[in-house]
């Protein structure tokens, strides 16, 4: 007899007749649990049966792959179906056994055939049909690479709740629950889930694996990062937007801009005189008005690109620039200043009575630094900056320099030094007293 089957072939006396086995569909009796920990299933074993007269029934064969023996169960002579085959439904399978089916035929006379091809079922065609623990995940949902080992990331299909924490493996959302925490309806601790809504209006805790969001005391802070927009606040658990910031400062020599991080920036416009009655200060005066101002030292420096300027003098006026902002100019003998710098209040900072103004290394509009201190009804103030060397021509040669003055604006106040006796020991120095 030649026996064939789809996973294999064996041949013994050529006068018996092909016979055929394969495995009809697993599970075809069912798969459902008797008890937990304890789930069988059944298979349809199919074959095409001899033609010979003499043969009165069929031994079905079933071995544990794990052995060499096999036990047989007599199956009869099934009647054929429509295609001509013979089947036999073998149950009570245990889902974690590989097994091993072959089949043989027995004659009246007390012979009997060899067995045919075995075919083989067993855990990894099974898995996906049973719930050995009966909690909702079939055996292959919960060993995913079905090595019959509770490998890390797998639950155990043999325990229906495999971190103990009261919900069943099919429900619970958060496995490896720390033992004796507690959860909420799917399984999770405070510890495995996050109760942050990104609401900082909200305060965000969690219980049992509940979370709860409640509304922080109203005017509680909310900024978003952004000083532009305003000042945003919690109003019943709600960041509300604040009022934006107007960074207007009404002068006309500064450009106005918002920073998010810093709020308003005012940034002088090199050379920019305002006009009178423009609001911001102003040192567009030919001529000496309201307070005298005296210079006690002016010196310019020649350099690469132009002339480095330390002056110090006396306004006789107290003068806060925190409330006006600052403007000054160094005159010459034209009908313009040759240099012109405003400072906006917003740039100062202060200690007591004393002001600073403090540029970068390399300025757009020269000025390094600027000094205010009040006394009385007085107030000294220091610059250094950079005069461009296109505003203010080299001496010819050494000798007198007319015309220097410096004038300082502050609102409606412009007061400019007069009587300066400058000189100029060479071409690259010029001293005023």
């Amino acid at each position: 007899m030649r026996l064939v089957a789809g996973q294999g072939c064996s041949a013994t006396r050529p006068r018996w007749a092909r016979t055929a086995l394969a495995l009809a569909a697993l599970a075809a009796l069912g798969a459902a649990p008797a008890a937990p920990l304890n789930t069988t299933y059944g298979v349809r074993l199919r074959w095409q049966p001899v033609t010979d007269p003499s043969v009165i029934g069929y031994h079905v064969w079933v071995r544990p792959l794990a052995s060499t023996t096999a036990t047989a169960q007599d199956a009869g002579k099934p009647t054929p179906a429509a295609d001509g085959t013979m089947s036999f439904a073998l149950t009570g399978l245990d889902v974690r056994t590989d097994y091993a089916f072959s089949v043989s035929d027995y004659r009246s006379n007390g012979t009997e055939s060899p067995r045919s091809n075995e075919v083989t079922s067993g855990y990894a065609q099974v898995a996906g049909l049973v719930d050995e623990d009966g909690d909702g995940l079939t055996d292959a949902q919960e060993d995913k690479n079905l090595n019959r080992i509770v490998d890390p990331g797998e639950t155990d299909p043999l325990n229906p709740d495999t971190d103990g924490d009261g919900v069943p493996d099919g429900k619970d959302a958060c496995q490896g629950t720390a033992r004796g925490a507690a959860v909420n309806a799917v399984g999770c601790s405070c510890a495995q889930i996050s109760c942050n809504d990104g609401n900082a209006c909200t305060a965000d805790t969690c219980s049992a694996g509940v979370c709860a969001h409640t509304p922080v005391r109203d005017g509680t802070a909310c900024s978003d990062g952004n000083l532009c927009n305003g000042m945003e606040t919690c109003q019943a658990g709600v960041c509300r937007a604040g009022t934006p910031l107007s960074c207007n400062d009404g002068n006309p020599c500064t450009t106005d801009a918002c920073n998010p991080t810093r709020g308003c920036v005012h940034t002088a416009i090199a050379g920019c005189v305002p006009p009178p009655g423009s609001g911001g200060p102003s040192v567009s005066c030919s001529a000496a008005t309201g307070a005298a101002f005296t210079v006690t030292r002016l010196r310019l420096s020649r350099r690469t690109a132009g002339w480095r300027l330390v002056a110090r003098g006396t306004l006789a006026a107290a003068l806060d620039p925190t409330a006006n902002g600052l403007a000054l100019a160094v005159w010459g003998s034209g009908a313009t200043p040759l240099y012109a710098v405003v400072v906006p209040p917003a740039g100062f900072t202060n200690a007591g009575m004393r002001w600073f103004y403090r540029g970068s290394a390399r300025p757009a509009d020269g000025l390094l630094r600027l000094g205010l201190a009040a006394d009385g009804g007085s107030t000294s103030l220091s610059v250094t900056a950079l005069v461009p060397a296109a505003g203010f021509p080299a001496p010819a040669a050494a000798g007198p320099v007319p015309g220097v003055a410096i004038a300082v604006g502050a609102g409606a106040l412009c007061a400019r030094s007069t009587g300066l006796a400058c000189t100029a020991p060479s071409t690259r120095v010029i001293h005023c007293e």
